[in-house]
């Protein structure tokens, strides 16, 4: 027989899809050009219009090809939505390569089902089209090749996590496989279309007989993933109806439980009515008293778990005993809920059907259980009381009692599933669901929300998708979205794993579909959110710690992974610590002014949090010491009964919290008070645990809680400068934030919205010419008088604040920089207007040279070339005798200024010597004053090993080695400050962008970025000023000695004239002194009070009036009368 010529084909759409139509098409010479068929003579035409899927049930095949597109789709948004400069995650990897081994799965079996089936059937009927190598739709063409090919390099570039490489190699494969099922589409659809060639009842038992040869995993997956692809419910009628006509009835059963498990209730119900046989068909594989027997399931091994616990535990241990205390409770209250539930909805339902043999038996076994249970924890409770020599007796009681309890809890749930559940299978479907929501329903809420996320976590993931899949079906919508919402909010505290809840997700897509309808949840979309996050690292830290403690084995101990156990749970101690003791100083305080009662229980769970790390540290360090075999035995026993209570406390001490604690924080507290509230917490916590903890939590959380995260603390911290530190270490911020502007997360916060910033040379060079050059045009106006000059300046209302300040600074120091510019510089060594290598005494290579300093006297010593100046060594005195450094530091080593390219000892040596600031944190080489090696900044000597201070910043380029004087770098100011650091004797405001003492903290008056502002009275800058700044009573500042000064002069901030300190008693004993004379008394005035900044009425007096609101003396007068006066307004 010849083989047919291939046709052309317009392309037309269907209601299966795409469907090319067969027929006459027009030639270049305008002409209809007959088609040629294998089943009609050549001169003949045959048109195949749009048709219905009954006429060709073979073209059910092309929803297989829907299904693999959809996969493509979804695979290449996933690929899009990975950033090119994030290294892909193992998690991201992984996932990946799951599914794209499932492309695979799906391709390979599609492509085989039809090469031992379909092609053979083609072949006999004339087709050969689909055999030629040369054709795309060819399984053994070279396309098809290059397509296996370029699954295995993409698949190896996912490894390697070259993202850009593998989305092209990806864009390439989608093309490849479009071209092939288009192909396949092209070539095929004539043929299914002719039903002269495969009558219907072929292509029926054809396409069944296609379906049923793939194995079942894949016949499931594509079969339910077609059915997905589908619009409408007509369409997966058709294609189920094939199934139910052709199909064998148990393999067309097998389709339809897999159907019913897949599909929402409403969906499947509306899909029943369309496919006769598919309601009865499904029955046999539903199994609605599952959520009951998982319950039993998680009750089983949590009774297991309890009973190991129990014989480990040491009863003279409070805090293990407490935590077995606290699961014997929780069990109790799954087990009342779960019997309550049953009593009055199973055991009812046999009541009112007259079964009641096995009534009496359960109702009595629910009283004994309740009253088994009440006696563990009341054993325990006296255990805990009971004195030393006592306790080892009563734990052996208790233990036998507990035994009694899981051996009657264990028998009792047999004889439910023996004999109740029988009888409750006899119902139909429909009955035994509403029972089991019912049983459900009967659960409280709040306790729902915890005993659905345990009895998930208790279950195997095969399991988990089988009892979402029945709640799925046997719920309503609303329920199960509800149901999904919660369980969304269990994960995002950490109480499911988020990768497993993201497999469910992947399995079940009515998931995330009912996720995301989630309302926003003021616990993680308000300030408080970041708390929340910690928690949850804190949780999944802690579950992997668990495990790891809970696999330890005396007689296969390694060492080193003991080593390592015993360092991650001491990281983690620090970071539960940390975030317990920011919670004992800002939040518990501030939420017990407002709701009492509740703070004591959370401060003693701290507390014993801190006993059971600090004993569990204690027990690694003897395991890691011990010399026998039976030691080590115990030790480990200890250890996981230990790692064990640890983790049943924490985790009910988090949950209660965000149960109860932090709802009122939220409750009683405005969004701007929990944003203080926060910024408080997180300015307790020292740069170098915030080194450890962001890291961590971007380990622990997702790719998108990270990027979270982030926003949020940058946007609590938007007033400090904690992005501009975090971007000196914390590499991974671009990826998780994006670039931002050098004012970003300043917008519409603080002054002008600026982000204040050190000043680059560039800056500082023409800061200060402009302002010098200005300075001198007011001199020169004002004759050389510097007191005119600067009242010219303040009367200037075309120039801002800080200009005015910069300019009055300029007019003050402009004759003492040109005494300067004259030579004199203080005999700073090295300094860029001497002789490169002069020194100061002839110039000799050990010439030694002393100025006088704050310091004491410095001497320089040169040293090697170089061809930077300033290789030498210079000292400073001390009572000790002289040491390497300056008059400001001892250190043992030089920075090189990056504007000047000269080596200075310190930043402040740099800027006396220069008409600009050093920029500190560009400096990229320093010098080694012992050994004269330049090398990158560093703690210690590359060469010669020596430390250049005790303390050393490399952020600011910082080294002091003053041994009575403590410093630590603010991560929020971006400076070293001096103090032991933050949470020990400093908080930072993120208001005020504020470094300040822990006894002014709580009663400061919060300005915005108050700290970078000048010093009213000498104009320096405070927030880089090395000089002490004292905090006024209105929030304003200035530094310490100008206040003393300035004090001795007025009692009024210069800045706002309220009171520097409460000056009644002066006033009121200089009023007495002072009287006023007769003839002037009893006249009343008006008064502006500069303190309240209320307007009263006051008996006047010539010197000070009282303020009638505030008592206050410092007011102005603004109307004086001869009337009486009044008490006040």
């Amino acid at each position: 027989m010849p083989r047919p010529k291939r046709q052309r084909r317009e392309v037309v759409r269907a209601d299966v899809g795409w469907v090319p139509t067969v027929g006459p098409t027009p030639t270049s010479a305008g002409r209809d050009a007959p088609p040629q068929n294998r089943t009609v003579k050549a001169e003949s035409t045959v048109v195949v219009t749009p048709f219905k899927t009954e006429r060709a049930p073979l073209l059910q095949l092309f929803h297989f090809h829907k299904a693999i597109r959809r996969e493509l789709e979804s695979l290449a948004e996933q690929l899009h939505a990975v950033s090119d400069a994030a290294p892909l995650s193992l998690e991201d990897v992984d996932e990946l390569m799951e599914r794209l081994v499932r492309l695979r799965s799906m391709l390979e079996h599609h492509c085989a089902s039809e090469d031992n089936i379909l092609l053979p059937v083609l072949l006999l009927k004339g087709c050969d089209a689909l055999n030629a190598p040369d054709t795309c739709a060819c399984h053994e063409s070279s396309g098809f090749h290059k397509l296996t090919e370029l699954l295995a390099s993409l698949e190896q570039s996912w490894r390697d996590g070259a993202v850009a490489t593998a989305r092209d190699r990806f864009e390439e494969l989608c093309s490849l496989v479009e071209e092939h099922l288009r192909a396949e589409e092209e070539m095929m659809t004539p043929f299914f279309c002719d039903l002269r060639c495969l009558s219907l009842d072929e292509q029926g038992r054809l396409f069944v007989k296609i379906v049923f040869s793939m194995p079942l995993e894949a016949q499931s997956s594509l079969v339910l993933r077609a059915l997905r692809a589908l619009n409408t419910d007509q369409e997966r009628a058709q294609f189920l109806g094939l199934l139910e006509r052709y199909a064998s009835a148990e393999d067309f059963s097998r389709i339809a439980g897999l159907v019913v498990h897949d599909m929402p209730r409403e969906s499947f119900q509306r899909l029943a009515t369309l496919v006769p046989r598919l309601s009865a068909a499904a029955e046999a594989h539903l199994h609605p008293l599952m959520e009951i027997r998982h319950i039993h399931l998680a009750l089983r091994k949590a009774l297991d778990e309890l009973q190991r616990e129990a014989t480990e535990v040491d009863p003279h241990d409070d805090l293990q005993l407490r935590a077995l205390a606290t699961q014997v409770e929780f069990l109790r209250s799954v087990h009342t809920v779960h019997s309550d539930g049953e009593d009055s909805v199973f055991l009812q339902q046999l009541d009112d059907a007259g079964d009641d043999d096995v009534l009496e038996t359960l109702r009595h076994d629910h009283g004994t259980e309740d009253r088994k249970f009440e006696a563990v924890l009341s054993r325990l409770a006296e255990l805990r009381a009971a004195p030393s020599d006592q306790r080892q007796q009563l734990m052996e009681r208790c233990r036998a009692q507990l035994r009694g309890l899981v051996g009657h809890l264990v028998r009792h749930m047999g004889t439910e599933e023996s004999r109740l559940f029988p009888i409750l299978e006899q119902y139909s479907v429909g009955v035994q669901d509403r029972l089991v929501r019912e049983v459900m329903r009967r659960i409280p809420e709040h306790q729902l929300h915890t005993i659905i996320p345990w009895l998930l976590n208790s279950l195997p993931m095969d399991e988990r998708e089988k009892m979402l899949r029945n709640l799925l079906r046997s719920m309503p919508q609303s329920e199960f979205d509800e149901l999904t919402r919660s369980l969304t909010a269990s994960v995002n505290r950490g109480i499911l794993d988020g990768r497993d809840w993201h497999e469910l997700a992947r399995r079940i897509p009515e998931i995330a579909a009912s996720a995301g309808a989630e309302v926003e949840d003021a616990l993680f979309s308000g300030p408080v959110a970041e708390i929340m996050r910690v928690h949850k690292a804190i949780r999944i830290d802690l579950q992997v710690l668990t495990q790891e403690a809970l696999r330890l084995d005396a007689e296969s101990l390694n060492p080193r992974h003991v080593a390592t156990l015993r360092e991650r749970y001491a990281f983690l101690q620090h970071m539960v610590t940390d975030h317990s003791d920011a919670e004992d100083r800002v939040v518990l305080p501030a939420l017990a002014e407002r709701v009492h009662g509740v703070v004591q229980e959370y401060e003693d769970d701290h507390h014993c949090e801190k006993q059971m790390f600090g004993a569990l540290g204690r027990l690694f360090t003897d395991l890691q010491c011990a010399g026998t075999r039976q030691e080590m035995r115990s030790l480990t026993q200890r250890i996981r009964s230990l790692a064990m209570a640890l983790r049943v406390d924490l985790m009910h001490h988090l949950e209660r919290e965000e149960a109860a604690l932090w709802p009122l924080l939220v409750k009683h507290f405005e969004r701007a008070e929990q944003t203080q509230i926060v910024g408080d917490v997180f300015g307790q916590i020292p740069a170098e645990r915030i080194r450890e903890l962001l890291p961590w939590m971007v380990r622990v959380l997702s790719r998108h809680e990270s990027a979270n995260m982030m926003q949020h603390i940058l946007t609590i911290t938007r007033s400090t400068m904690f992005e501009q530190w975090l971007r000196t270490w914390f590499k991974e911020l671009d990826v998780l934030v994006g670039k931002r502007g050098a004012d970003a997360g300043s917008e519409a916060g603080g002054a002008g919205g600026k982000q204040p910033r050190e000043p680059t040379p560039a800056d500082a060079d023409e800061v200060v010419s402009k302002a010098a050059a200005a300075a001198e045009k007011y001199i020169r106006q004002a004759m050389g008088d510097v007191e005119h000059a600067v009242r010219a300046i303040a009367r200037d209302h075309l120039l801002s604040d800080r200009e005015k300040s910069l300019l009055m600074q300029n007019v003050m120091i402009l004759q003492w920089k040109r005494k300067r510019a004259g030579g004199d510089r203080g005999g700073v060594a090295g300094s860029a207007d001497d002789d490169v290598g002069r020194g100061v005494a002839g110039g000799d290579s050990g010439a030694v040279s002393t100025s006088t300093a704050a310091g004491g006297p410095v001497a320089t010593t040169s040293g090697s070339s170089s061809r930077y100046p300033g290789v030498e060594r210079t000292y400073r005195q001390t009572p000790q005798g002289r040491i390497l450094g300056c008059q400001h530091y001892a250190r043992t080593c030089r920075l090189l200024a990056p504007c000047c390219k000269q080596y200075f000892t310190c930043r402040l040596c740099h800027d006396e010597a220069r008409d600009h600031v050093m920029d500190r944190y560009a400096v990229e080489r320093i010098l080694c004053m012992q050994c004269l090696t330049e090398q990158a900044p560093a703690e210690s000597c590359v060469q010669c090993g020596g430390r250049f201070a005790r303390y050393a910043c490399l952020v600011c380029k910082l080294y002091d080695d003053a041994p009575d004087r403590h410093i630590y770098h603010c991560g929020y100011c971006n400076v070293c400050r001096v103090g032991q650091g933050l949470g020990i004797d400093f908080i930072h405001c993120m208001r005020c962008n504020a470094c300040m003492s822990t006894k002014y903290a709580k009663n400061h008056r919060c300005i915005e970025r108050r700290m970078e502002s000048d010093c009213p009275v000498c104009g320096e800058y405070l927030f880089t000023s090395t000089t002490p700044v004292k905090f006024l009573r209105c929030g304003h500042l200035m530094h310490a000695s100008c206040y003393k000064h300035y004090a001795a002069t007025d009692y009024r901030c210069p800045i706002c004239k309220k009171s520097l300190a409460d000056m009644s008693a002066y006033f009121e004993a200089l009023l007495r002194d002072k009287p006023m004379p007769l003839e002037y008394r009893g006249f009343a005035a008006q008064v502006a009070c500069n303190d309240c900044g209320r307007l009263s009425t006051t008996e006047f007096h010539f010197l000070y009036n009282k303020c009638a609101s505030c008592h206050s003396y410092n007011t102005r007068v603004l109307q004086v009368s001869a009337s009486a006066p009044r008490t006040g307004e």
